[in-house]
Parts: C-alpha cells; structure tokens; sequence
C-alpha cells in the first residue's frame, strides 16, 4: 500500500474574504485620515491652507516635521516587513520539518 502525504510550502493568499473588514485610519492625534482629500487644494491665494499665514522658516519646520512623520511610518512598515519575513521562514521551516515526518510516516506504512 503507498500512500503518499505531503505538504505544500504555499503561504496563504490574502483575498477579500480573509481580509480584516474595516480598517480605520487615524492619526496619534485622533484625526481620521481617510476623511482628507488624497491631493490638497490651494486656495484662491494659490496657498494651501496648512501654510497660510506662515512665515518662510514656518514652513520649512512644518516640512521637516512632515518628513520625520514619513520616515517614522516607514521605518514601522520596515519593522513590519520584517517580521512577516521572519515569520514565513518559520512557516516554511515547521512546513519542510513536517514533511519530513510525514515522509517517515509514509515509510513506515510502506514496510508495514
């Protein structure tokens, strides 16, 4: 009798149905980012409203702070990259040590 068992080594695919069903983004100060328009509108002035009124060095520290926001947002995706990595190479080593066990298992039914 050969039986034959064998694992595949294909993570999950996301799909909508394994997706979360709502994801609400918010900032640390509680504004809801998916209320804001994607592209800013200057006003009539030809100004946004963020920088109206501000002075020249206002305006390059609130870029900076903009800047320091992103690199924080992707230094947090960087570190979340990371571990899903590191979490599909213990997928992939509990899936291959698995498979070896199933390997002996189907051994020994072959002798029996």
């Amino acid at each position: 009798m050969d039986v034959a068992v064998r694992m595949a080594v294909t993570p999950p695919s996301f799909n909508q149905t394994t997706a979360p069903s709502a994801i609400t983004l918010s900032r640390n100060d509680g504004q809801d980012l998916e209320s804001r328009p994607l592209v800013k509108q200057r006003g009539e002035d030809g100004e946004f409203e963020d920088t109206r009124n501000q002075t020249s060095r206002q305006v390059l520290d609130l870029q900076k702070q903009k800047l320091k926001d992103q690199d924080k947002h992707l230094d947090e995706i960087g570190g979340i990259v990371a571990n899903l990595r590191y979490e599909n190479q213990n997928f992939q080593q509990e899936v291959t040590l698995q498979n070896k066990m199933l390997d002996r298992v189907n051994d020994d039914i072959d002798r029996n």
